[in-house]
């Protein structure tokens, strides 16, 4: 049952047994009893609620029950009076309501039902006021049940939270709130007499046009503030209870709710807010918008629009705020414009706010996909880098389309699906290096290239870079791959190998020991070097390998056993390609020679024979003087076993002996000048133009 239902209309069809006139509400009286002490107790109780009369005279009735105890034979037992105590509400102010309240009215009841709003142990009574004024349909009024003790004057109360007030008008509009009927008319005669008003949300327009959403509530107002309006609704997604209509649910069109006062009547036709917002625009951005010279087109910043559709209106010139997630792009909240960032993905929204409700709506997410796209230039660069180097340098301008305008961000290896970074700062690839032939992304923010990158165990950009050679323990072993990025002036760098070296722990076997991996010129020249004491790498261990690689004006420290490459070559070790110029012999006569001192053909680091092979070998020495402990090739001086080795198309230009020992090697060819060479006329179709020049008097590298 409805809260306006708990009020019930009470219809009188004759004036009630206990009923008392109020023509004047004001002159109500106390009566004679006299009031002693007061308590209130569950032996009495008032009932929620009134009831008026819909016939006249008009009236208002209370009801209450008392407890059975204080009844004989359906009266009330003798020495008692059981009764309400009725004043208007105004009169009363904050005065507790008691017998001995001024102005205030006090009747007896002398009939009571046991059937009627029946309680177990109670019998209900009723008090009415009847031919009431039209100028106090809208006056509270407020009853209290009571018991009096005759004998003692001491009074029994309901509770004071049971105190019901109420007007004439108050319950006839709960009654047809609560949907009873009028047929009479009465009901609404006695609220159209207190001249009442009704607005909806404020507005007190006949018809009112609303645009809600799910969950909104509009409140009615009335006046006098205590009548309460009647609602129909032809809809149950409109709910209307407590002077509130509320949005519960989802509908289509227009809802209309009649609001009722009285004779006062107000149509609202509520309609529920439905919004629409959908962004156009590309789901694909790059992080560059540079032609990158393969063909493609790049966009990179991009305005996106919404479209706005309000219960099937479209909004014309709505203001869209826009926002986006994440930090692949930015956007700007007023334009919509969207600029790409970095790859990855992104969610715009497009927010609208109702003019109507002032509710914001945000549409779905729209996804962005940002890439950064890559070019290959895998054919046309290759980096050189070194895995044990400290420093790699590396500027945009040997990989980027658009040269030094652009910065290196990121270098990734990609050579395998397990894709790993690469150290880049200032400058200088510093590590994450993988030896071999590699496959590099390098990005500068905005895209990126693919590069080859030749990954080596060093690289040998200036002089001082060949102190990596040092050998100063004698058993140092260089197993990697080492390469010159370019020619070498080396006129002001001398290289010193201050031990012979040292195979004692290694049972004697030198094979073991120095260059053990590969030493590539690629082409390039080594200007202008002098070598003091053993020579460059100390000793071309089992299997090393030095090739493609020239060493010009090379100079020689005074000092005994100093050599271009290497004090011995062990067996399985390759010399290949190699061009020689010496500038000036030490200044004594001292163990010298342009390759080496000798071959170890029986240590190959692993016990292993084979003779060092020596390919492609051109030496060029000066006629300075008497050099008897100087050998153009090499200067071992005692035993012929120790310069054997397979010889392939190698030429000396010297006046000086091969070796101190003998002037006399298979595979070898000394001629004491240029001149002679030329006439000899060799075949020389096993040089390779792409490293040798063969149009001079002997073959130097281009």
């Amino acid at each position: 049952m409805s809260k306006t239902r708990k009020y019930g209309l009470f219809v009188l069809s004759l004036l009630f047994t206990l009923s008392m006139a109020l023509y004047v509400l004001s002159s109500f009286s106390n009566g004679n009893q006299k009031v002693v002490a007061a308590e209130t107790t569950e032996l009495i109780e008032m009932v929620e609620g009134a009831s008026v009369r819909i016939k006249d005279p008009s009236g208002i009735r209370f009801t209450a029950r008392v407890d059975e105890t204080y009844l004989e034979n359906g009266q009330v037992k003798e020495g008692y009076e059981v009764g309400m105590l009725i004043i208007p509400s105004a009169l009363l102010g904050e005065v507790e309501l008691t017998a001995g309240t001024p102005n205030v009215s006090k009747t007896a009841a002398s009939v009571f039902d046991t059937v009627y709003n029946q309680k177990e142990g109670m019998a209900t009574f009723n008090v009415a006021l009847c031919d009431i004024t039209e100028t106090h349909y809208a006056t509270d009024l407020s009853a209290r049940a009571y018991i009096y003790n005759k004998d003692t004057g001491e009074y029994i109360y309901s509770a004071l939270n049971e105190i019901q007030e109420r007007s004439v008008a108050q319950v006839a509009s709960l009654a047809l709130a609560g949907g009873d009927s009028d047929e009479s008319g009465i009901l609404t005669n006695y609220i159209d007499k207190c001249n009442p008003t009704l607005t909806v949300g404020g507005n007190g327009a006949d018809e009112i046009n609303l645009t809600l959403k799910v969950g909104d509530t509009v409140s009615v107002e009335t006046t006098p503030a205590s009548l309460v309006p009647a609602f129909v609704c032809e809809s149950n997604a409109v709910t209307c209870e407590d002077k509130t209509i509320t949005v519960a649910g989802e509908f289509d069109n227009v809802v209309t709710v009649t609001v009722k006062l009285g004779s006062v009547t107000k149509t609202v036709n509520v309609r529920v807010e439905k919004v629409q917002i959908a962004i156009d625009g590309v789901s694909q951005l790059y992080t560059t918008d540079k032609d990158l010279g393969d063909g493609k087109t790049y966009v990179k910043t991009a305005v996106y629009t919404a479209t706005v559709n309000v219960n099937g209106t479209a909004q014309t010139g709505a203001d869209i705020v826009w926002s986006a997630d994440g930090d692949a792009v930015s956007i700007d909240s007023s334009s919509g414009m969207v600029t790409a960032l970095k790859a990855g993905t992104a969610n715009i929204y497009a927010a609208y706010t109702s003019e109507a409700t002032q509710t914001t709506y945000t549409s779905s997410a729209f996804t962005i996909t940002v890439t950064m796209p890559y070019i290959d230039r895998t054919s046309s660069v290759e980096l050189l880098m070194g895995k044990d180097d400290e420093q790699n340098p590396l500027s945009a301008s040997e990989v980027f389309v658009d040269g030094g305008d652009s910065a290196i961000q990121t270098i990734t290896d990609v050579t395998t699906a397990d894709t790993t970074s690469v150290t880049y700062a200032d400058g200088y690839v510093t590590a994450g290096l993988v030896e071999g032939d590699r496959i590099w992304e390098v990005g500068n923010g905005e895209y990126s290239v693919r590069v080859k990158a030749e990954v080596v165990t060093n690289v040998i950009r200036k002089a001082e870079d060949l102190q990596l050679f040092k050998f100063t323990s004698g058993t140092e072993i260089y197993s990697g791959t080492y390469v010159l990025a370019n020619d070498i002036d080396a006129s002001s760098y001398t290289h010193y190998k201050q031990v012979w070296g040292s195979a004692g722990d290694y049972g004697g076997d030198y094979g073991y020991l120095g260059l053990r991996g590969t030493f590539d010129g690629r082409g390039h020249t080594i200007r202008g070097i002098t070598l003091r004491y053993g020579g460059l790498f100390g000793s071309i261990g089992a299997g090393g390998t030095v090739k493609n690689v020239a060493f010009t004006d090379v100079k020689f420290y005074d000092e005994d056993n100093t050599f271009v490459l290497a004090t011995y070559a062990s067996a399985l070790s390759t010399v290949q390609d190699v061009f020689i110029s010496i500038e000036s012999w030490p200044t004594g006569n001292r163990v010298c020679a342009s390759l080496m001192a000798m071959t170890r053909y029986n240590q190959g680091g692993d016990g292993i024979d084979g003779n060092p092979k020596f390919i492609r070998v051109v030496v060029v020495t000066p006629d300075d003087g008497d050099k008897t402990k100087c050998g153009s090739l090499m200067s071992e001086q005692s035993n012929a076993n120790n310069i054997r080795g397979d010889f392939t198309d190698v030429y000396v230009i010297s006046p000086v002996k091969l070796t101190i020992l003998t002037d006399t090697i298979t595979g070898v060819k000394r001629y004491d000048t240029d001149a002679k060479f030329k006439e000899a006329n060799n075949d020389l179709s096993s040089f390779s133009a792409d490293i040798w020049d063969l149009s001079g008097d002997y073959p130097v590298f281009k």
